[in-house]
């Protein structure tokens, strides 16, 4: 067994994918998100935010993890050499790389004082510029301001 995966979950894997004999890439037959990316569903709980129940990883991770025994660090990514997004070939993949620091998502609780600031700004100002005065993420930003309108609307349509 390595890692979390017996030996039928790597046969299963092994079984979802096909060798091309041009680019020697290990192309993926299995399941894939809207953009594309090899996803697969693993054994053993891994909790979705939507049902409680598990949730489908990137079928290149769990490629790594079959080889190597150890699951691709926390922030970190796998860079594939050949170029081919269905590619799962382990030899085909730069070791993990950290991400920069500004792709990285770290869920972090903005203080209460930064949100009520960020809202008591005018609409009108330039969403970059308040991420810039704020510290936060432009996306952030209009996340707040996207909420703030709903709210607004909600409250409108309950007066009526």
């Amino acid at each position: 067994m390595l890692g979390c995966y017996d030996a039928t979950f790597r046969d299963d894997f092994f079984r979802r994918t096909r060798r091309d004999p041009l680019t020697n890439c290990l192309v993926w037959l299995g399941g894939r998100t809207a953009s594309q990316t090899p996803t697969v569903q693993t054994p053993g709980p891994r909790p979705s935010q939507r049902d409680g129940g598990r949730a489908p990883r990137p079928a290149h991770h769990v490629a790594w993890e079959l080889a190597h025994g150890a699951p691709v660090p926390p922030y970190h990514v796998l860079r594939r050499r050949c170029g081919t997004r269905l590619c799962v070939e382990v030899t085909h993949f730069d070791p993990p790389a950290p991400l920069p620091e500004r792709q990285r998502v770290i869920p972090a609780r903005i203080p209460d004082a930064v949100r009520d600031a960020i809202l008591a700004e005018p609409l009108t100002e330039n969403v970059r510029v308040v991420a810039a005065r704020h510290g936060v993420s432009k996306s952030f930003v209009a996340l707040l301001r996207q909420r703030a309108r709903q709210r607004a609307r909600r409250q409108v349509q309950q007066l009526a």
